[in-house]
């Protein structure tokens, strides 16, 4: 088999694996009871201090929680009342990577492009060197499968190019992990995952 032909054969593997484990994995969060997700949503801000004590980084972006997601926002008012300042992701019209928008708990948010709330124009935009990461699925390893749309990525990259010391953290219930998620060579690994259990570094990054 030709070297291009091997090529394109493993990536079609790797889609349909990764095809596979989406599905997989958001059937397994729909199934989330609210009461348990409450319950993790204010488990896991027991580990801010541990984040900021861990990466001595100040500026955080987190995410607004869309349908299943664990809800941040408790973890991210705990992490702002500590001194650090906190944005929230601005999803763009076109396919590129995500912009920041610094936010607080007064900040009334706008509906985005896939109806995840945002900050308005008027608030400040930010570039962070801590990113909470949302995802489907990950594995010791660091890597993650997200929702397709491939803005994480794009976004990472971005972000690398920018400041070489930015920091991603998945944050996930613990049955999200996965015993192994193909990766690629473009593909950037988390530095660690969140999840009730507490903050777990990625030793081999």
């Amino acid at each position: 088999m030709a070297t291009a032909q091997i090529f394109n054969y493993t990536m079609s593997i790797i889609a349909s694996s990764k095809s596979e484990l989406r599905k997989f994995f958001l059937s397994k969060r729909n199934k989330v009871t609210k009461k348990y997700s409450n319950y993790v949503s204010l488990e896991i801000t027991n580990y801010a201090e541990e984040i900021i004590d861990t990466f001595a980084l100040s500026n955080i972006a987190g995410f607004y929680p869309f349908r299943n997601e664990i809800n941040t926002l408790p973890l991210l008012k705990k992490l702002h009342s500590f001194g650090s300042l906190i944005c929230l992701p601005v999803t763009p019209l076109d396919n590129s990577h995500l912009s920041f928008r610094k936010w607080n708990i007064d900040t009334k948010l706008n509906i985005g492009k896939y109806g995840i709330l945002e900050p308005p124009e008027y608030c400040e935009e930010t570039l962070p060197n801590l990113l909470l990461v949302p995802l489907l699925a990950y594995d010791v390893f660091g890597n993650r499968i997200g929702y397709g749309g491939g803005f994480y990525d794009k976004t990472l990259q971005y972000l690398h190019s920018k400041n070489n010391k930015i920091i991603s953290i998945g944050v996930a219930f613990k049955f999200q992990e996965c015993n192994y998620i193909p990766s690629e060579k473009h593909d950037i690994k988390l530095n660690a995952i969140l999840n009730e259990d507490g903050l777990k570094l990625i030793k081999n990054k």
